[in-house]
């Protein structure tokens, strides 16, 4: 009964999974798998949602209802991952839903990239102590396991280009009156587009449509614990704590890393605004205003607008 009433209410194309070729694993979250497949001889990037692992169905095609509506909302975007229809298939004691979405060629999210594609720079040994490079900047981590320093070496061209991107893919967003509600390095792809790589935003899951500024109670806590807004931690939720999350965001991709052991609010927000002292020594300017961005108080933040126009005016060094 709620599988069909889903079915019936979908706003995308009902897609035959019989047709579609599966491909290799690209990735998971939010209680699913990701994989390329290819249908009708074009390719996408697939997400496929079991429901004999959800305890309330009803909520569970709610959800799956809620998202799809926001993607709909959002099929003329141009930062935010496109569905083109969704699949099924019914198996015993289970049902398959498969979403079809962009396949967003990329090195991963933006987590990915920043670990694994970005440059980090090796320290040296001599005599058997560790020494940095002698053009080392604040950017330098200790890594215990590996018993080396590592220093992150990302230009400052390629930092300013993301970190820009970000800021129209969130205003474009909060322009169609939706909230991502969990803004991370790893729900945001560098997608390298034919012409330019841009930011696109990718998993609505936690995502709310609101036509206007006024903050919106929840019913669980919303969000990543680190990235999330204060506001998020009451259950609370408005365009504010995107702007929040985006500036933790821009933290890590110009410092290449944040996180150590923080396992509560105040743990974490110590460990961003240790990053952003780094980023305020060196780019004075830029620090500032991720110090407003990501300011305690909602009202206090600048809005998506403000934001991308702030950066556009900003001196770099």
């Amino acid at each position: 009964m709620f599988f069909q009433k889903f079915l019936n209410n979908t706003p995308f194309e009902i897609f035959n999974f019989g047709l579609t070729e599966v491909g290799k694993k690209i990735g998971e979250g939010g209680n699913c798998n990701v994989y390329q497949a290819t249908y009708n001889g074009k390719k996408y990037a697939i997400k496929i949602y079991n429901s004999f692992s959800r305890r309330n169905l009803n909520t569970f095609y709610k959800d799956l209802s809620y998202e799809l509506n926001i993607s709909n909302q959002l099929r003329r975007s141009s930062q935010s991952i496109h569905v083109h229809g969704i699949g099924y298939k019914k198996e015993p004691n289970n049902t398959q839903i498969i979403i079809y979405m962009d396949l967003l060629v990329s090195n991963g999210d933006l987590n990915d990239y920043i670990q694994n594609v970005a440059k980090w720079t090796a320290s040296y040994k001599i005599n058997g102590s560790l020494k940095p490079s002698p053009d080392i900047d604040d950017y330098l981590y200790y890594n215990k396991g590996e018993n080396r320093y590592w220093i992150y070496t990302l230009s400052k061209v390629q930092k300013k280009k993301i970190i820009k991107s970000l800021a129209k893919a969130i205003n474009e967003l909060h322009s169609y009156g939706i909230i991502h509600g969990d803004i991370k390095t790893s729900n945001l792809v560098l997608h390298n587009n034919i012409k330019k790589q841009k930011i696109i935003l990718i998993d609505f899951g936690m995502s709310y449509m609101n036509k206007d500024s006024n903050k919106d109670s929840m019913e669980y806590i919303s969000g990543t614990i680190g990235y999330r807004a204060p506001e998020q931690e009451e259950r609370r939720l408005s365009y504010a704590s995107d702007i929040y999350s985006i500036g933790v965001t821009m933290i890590e991709v110009w410092t290449g890393e944040i996180w150590y052991d923080g396992e509560d609010f105040d743990s974490c927000r110590n460990e961003v605004l240790i990053s952003l002292e780094k980023i305020i020594k060196k780019e004075n300017e830029l620090g500032k205003l991720l110090k407003r961005v990501i300011h305690l108080e909602e009202e206090k933040r600048p809005t998506a607008t403000e934001l991308m126009n702030e950066l556009n005016k900003i001196r770099f060094y």
